[in-house]
């Protein structure tokens, strides 16, 4: 038998008896049936599967397509491919074509001279988008570049492929990032006590043994010289130096429940095409998903002419995967496993970070649903002048 439009569908409810008696009441013809507890897969035709829409919902059963079969699908994928290639065949053609034109501008290297600046400038020189390359001269924008803006003392500007490339290199008087290094502190970045401080440059405000928040000065920017005759105390700043420990404690909580869920993919997946962009989302191929349940990931496939021609265009492909919760249990032993495995990971973080453990004061706990791990960590760490710096 010549297959027109297959559909294979799967049936998922508790009252499939009601579905199937329905479906026959109607004149639906369904074929090769599966069952099994709340689950069937079955085949129906393509034109009889628009007529379930009431027979779903009085039976109230949830039905998604698993594959479609017949010439029709065939040849309806056949055509999709030869306008693919068409649109491609065409694209290829065109890209030389507009190779020959620009569609990007770059300007890198500028910190006093704003990018904004610069393209008010290009523009007024007749430099602008979709203009023809060759009419582009690059030693000429340099001279009149470095004229009109004081700050750049070298300048290149080239044409690479499709885009204009203006590199810039201002006076070294001008640093883009400023830092005041005339004073700073050291400050307490966790709240505990202090185990020992050495002061290298600046004041110590506090003392072995003492319980600091987090935030507190710990070793003040400031130099303390008595004045000659010996009677007063002058200020000077400076960038406080030294290294200050400090014992403190990390809370510990974790859970597992012993019931979870785990998603098992059917294979089924289905694409979507996405364009964006700056201010909308336009799906191109906005078709119902046919999955009960499902999670997709993406991939930008936006071809390269398509970029030169609309930079601020992307399309992006979206991959559906169709799968089925499934209920899973852990052993108790098993979970308490995960737990210290997670543990470990965390004492792991915290030594690569320089923290010193101490001492490790937890225990799993479980009750009926779950199995726990709870505790502290006490924990010594060193602060020093590299990481505090006020501006």
């Amino acid at each position: 038998m010549l297959k027109i439009a297959v559909l294979d569908i799967e049936v998922v409810g508790k009252d499939l008896e009601r579905f199937l008696n329905l479906s026959a009441y109607h004149g639906i013809t369904l074929l090769n049936i599966v069952k099994k507890e709340e689950q069937m897969i079955c085949s129906i035709k393509a034109k009889d599967f628009f007529l379930l829409h009431h027979i779903i919902h009085k039976a109230k059963v949830k039905v998604r397509i698993r594959r479609k079969t017949g010439w029709y699908f065939q040849l309806k994928n056949i055509i999709s491919k030869k306008i693919f290639i068409l649109f491609l065949s065409i694209a290829i053609m065109i890209i030389p074509l507009f190779s020959q034109f620009l569609w990007k501008i770059e300007v890198d290297g500028n910190f006093k001279v704003s990018t904004d600046l610069i393209y008010e400038f290009l523009q007024k020189e007749g430099i602008y988008y979709r203009m023809p390359l060759k009419e582009i001269k690059g030693d000429e924008l340099e001279k009149k570049l470095r004229k009109e803006f004081y700050d750049i003392t070298w300048i290149s500007v080239s044409v690479e492929g499709t885009t204009l490339k203006v590199r810039i290199k201002e006076n070294d008087t001008y640093n883009p990032i400023k830092e005041n290094l005339s004073q700073s502190d050291i400050v307490a970045e966790k709240s505990g006590e202090i185990e020992s401080i050495l002061v290298r440059e600046g004041t110590r405000l506090v003392s072995v043994g003492e319980v600091v928040e987090k935030g507190a000065i710990l070793i003040e920017g400031v130099r303390q010289v008595p004045t000659e005759d010996g009677t007063e105390v002058k200020k000077i700043p400076v960038a406080a130096k030294g290294d200050v420990t400090i014992v403190y404690e990390i809370p510990v909580s974790q859970r597992i429940l012993l019931e979870y869920e785990t998603k098992v993919y059917s294979g089924e997946e289905l694409k979507k095409y996405i364009l964006y962009t700056k201010k909308s989302v336009v799906n191109l191929n906005d078709n119902q998903l046919p999955f009960l349940q499902y999670d997709y990931y993406e991939e930008e496939i936006t071809p390269y002419f398509f970029k030169i021609l609309f930079p601020d265009f992307k399309i992006i492909e979206r991959n559906y995967r169709d799968y089925l919760l499934y209920r899973e249990k852990y052993q108790r032993k098993e979970a308490e496993g995960i737990l210290r495995d997670d543990f470990h990971k965390i004492i792991k973080s915290l030594e690569e970070k320089g923290v010193q453990i101490i001492e490790k004061n937890v225990k799993i706990e479980n009750d009926p649903i779950s199995v726990s791990l709870e505790g502290k960590l006490k924990v010594r760490e060193v602060f020093k002048e590299k990481n505090y710096r006020n501006e």
